[in-house]
């Protein structure tokens, strides 16, 4: 059985995620949070980039 998706209603329940882990943290461990999940988003480019890189042979 195929389900529709709703790509409004799965961006608005990621970001009800994202309030509920940043809720009640100060400005500086929200600041943190953010930094540590920028890097974590970089490496899986980097890794996902890699996967797909096709190398030339000679």
């Amino acid at each position: 059985m195929m389900t529709k998706l709703n790509c409004v209603e799965m961006k608005h329940q990621g970001a009800e995620k994202v309030r509920e882990k940043i809720s009640g943290l100060t400005i500086a461990e929200e600041l943190r949070f953010w930094q540590e999940r920028s890097v974590a988003l970089r490496k899986q480019k980097e890794r996902i980039a890699e996967k797909y890189t096709v190398t030339a042979t000679a």
